[in-house]
């Protein structure tokens, strides 16, 4: 794309003003929202203040980033350069967190984001007690919402929801260390605002003008901090489709966006073109939806469209194989495509990962070898060898998890990173091969060299590591087989097709989609996007550029592949595209779905 439409126009060039933008999947909110923050910061001259663009994922701000700075700036004119693009999170970081929160949290350095492995969260006094249950919740999955003019904590285990009654005291205790993680940052950034009233003052003088993309995630204690922007004078914009409102565990239902535009002053304006994928995409999307937005594309000539496969249950690898033909027939491109699916277990156990095997630093020793030799996902192996390290030593750095993880803000620990990623890499002299028999060649392998690793680190960076390491290395519930080896039993994915949940691919554009989908999935897509589940249904299917599968088990077709066809989707056998020839793939095109 790259001359706006009318719709696309009226958004770019309005004066300034807080707006409401609702636009549909594949709308082109990129393009439209670079270009109106670039409209702002020219209207806004020749005040020095900044404009805030801010999404909810570093893809996203990547993507805007690469728009904005390529697209933009050749053509900018003085002032344009005050231009701040991050993440939520990222923007309260580095505005009020890092700057002005040690004083709120009462704690004597700089604060710093934690990420679950470090070693003083195993202290009780830093644990969140959810209600009735007989361990602590991971840190990563408490939640903080604002209610009634108060904070309150909760978490999420097995899809429920449970409250957290003593959050508030473990927040403050952990921020006494300076410690947070991003829900609780969230929290500490309000804080910080109220308590330094000065602060946002200033803060919202240097940003008048807020444009928020994705803002149909916007959660409860998000919603409390633009308030507090928006009553200090800054003008907020959101921009975002309620119908991808998918995190409503953290508060984020689509409901501010939806009556963001009945308050004073605030424009309201729509963007209903879909740019991205294929008419017959649009006419299912538009039917779960109950909307009437207007495909941008014409109908190719090759295989497109939105399908449901019913399949034999325990036939997931068949499944995928024909979507993989479907994809290579169709001329698209599999390392653009994906496999969706709706929770990380299923995900663990689509590349293999599902199984877990030891106990403590050897259960995570063992998922970075998983990670490595099946899934061929050496960040996740990193991320799991940095967490087990760092549980074999002495009172490590608060923040070294995060610091090893994020070498960008902390260079002072490149060297350490480089070793331990030399380490995960290595499976002949460092992190030892999958292939070997876990209890009795795998487990030895991994003493010898672990002990060879964290000598090096003592050595070179005075880590010290703790006392009889064997003990703490034992390998208890290991198997005595291998478990990356060649009897390992696996579905045959190609390494270029990604496997992701929906959550992962959220924002993105995919030549194609295959959605595994349960039945309780599918009863909510077929009931349209009230529900959040229903609204996952649609996320999934609007990522698709030219062709969706709807993988479903037989069973479950026979209960709703009636209401699938209401909704414009079309029956399509598995076992025909494994057959049939690659030139003889692509079915015809029912004239009934296509547009007018």
């Amino acid at each position: 794309m790259t001359t706006p439409s009318n719709e696309q126009k009226g958004i770019i060039g309005y004066a300034l003003a807080p707006m409401s933008v609702i636009a549909c999947a594949g709308s082109g909110k990129t393009f439209t929202a670079v270009r109106r923050v670039d409209e702002v910061r020219g209207l806004l001259q020749p005040c020095r203040g900044h404009v805030a663009l801010i999404s909810f994922s570093n893809l996203a701000v990547d993507v805007f980033g690469r728009s904005y700075f390529e697209e933009i700036a050749e053509k900018r004119r003085t002032g344009r350069h005050r231009v701040s693009i991050e993440t939520f999170d990222g923007f309260i970081t580095t505005n009020i967190l890092r700057s002005h929160a040690s004083r709120t949290m009462g704690c004597d350095c700089m604060p710093f984001l934690i990420t679950g492995g470090e070693a003083f969260l195993k202290n009780a006094q830093y644990q969140f007690w959810p209600t009735g249950q007989k361990f602590p919740a991971d840190i990563d999955d408490v939640e903080v919402e604002y209610k009634n003019g108060k904070p309150t904590f909760s978490c999420r285990i097995f899809s429920k929801a449970l409250s957290i009654p003593d959050g508030i005291n473990r927040t403050h205790k952990l921020g006494k260390l300076g410690a947070y993680t991003h829900a609780l940052g969230r929290y500490w950034a309000y804080r910080t605002l109220i308590e330094q009233p000065r602060i946002l003052k200033a803060l919202a003088h240097r940003y008048p003008q807020i444009v928020v993309d994705e803002a149909q995630d916007i959660g409860s204690m998000q919603v409390a901090l633009l308030d507090l922007f928006a009553e200090a004078g800054s003008e907020i914009t959101l921009i975002g489709d309620p119908n991808q409102a998918i995190f409503e565990f953290s508060g984020a239902d689509g409901s501010y966006l939806r009556s963001y535009s009945s308050r004073q002053g605030v424009i309201s304006k729509e963007l209903t073109i879909n740019f991205r994928s294929v008419p017959r995409i649009v006419t299912a999307a538009n039917s779960l939806a109950n909307r009437s937005d207007t495909p941008g594309r014409t109908e190719p000539a090759s295989d497109n469209g939105a399908y449901f496969v019913p399949y034999k249950k325990g036939d997931d690898g068949k499944l995928i194989a024909a979507f993989e033909n479907a994809v290579l027939a169709a001329g698209l491109d599999l390392a653009k495509s994906a496999v969706v699916c709706r929770a990380n277990k299923k995900k663990r156990a689509l590349r293999n990962l599902g199984q877990e095997f030891g106990q403590g630093a050897t259960k995570m020793f063992v998922s970075a070898t998983l990670s490595r030799d099946l899934a061929g996902d050496y960040q996740e192996a990193f991320k799991n060898t940095v967490h087990a390290v760092v549980t074999l030593l002495q009172n490590p750095p608060r923040q070294f998890c995060a610091a090893i993880l994020d070498v960008g803000r902390f260079p002072e620990f490149r060297t350490i990173r480089k070793r331990i990623w030399e380490f995960t890499r290595n499976s002949a002299n460092g992190l030892p091969s999958g292939s070997l028999k876990m209890d009795t060649q795998w487990h030895p392998k991994l003493i010898e060299r672990v002990k060879v690793l964290l000598q090096n680190l003592q050595d070179m960076h005075q880590l010290v590591p703790l006392d009889n390491l064997v003990m703490r290395l034992k390998k208890t519930g290991l198997p005595p087989g291998p478990v990356a080896g060649p009897g390992t039993e696996k579905l045959a994915i190609n390494a270029a097709l990604r496997v992701e949940t929906i959550h992962g691919v959220k924002g993105e554009s995919l030549d194609a989609v295959l959605y595994l989908a349960e039945k309780d999935h599918v009863k909510a897509m077929v009931n349209g996007t009230s529900t959040e589940l229903g609204r996952i249904g649609y996320v999934a299917l609007t990522r698709a550029r030219d062709l969706f599968w709807l993988g479903i088990t037989k069973e479950d077709a026979e209960t709703y592949s009636k209401a699938l066809v209401n909704h414009s989707l079309i029956e399509r056998s598995y076992e025909k595209q494994l057959e049939l020839p690659i030139e003889d793939i692509n079915p015809p095109i029912p004239q009934s779905s296509m547009q007018e």
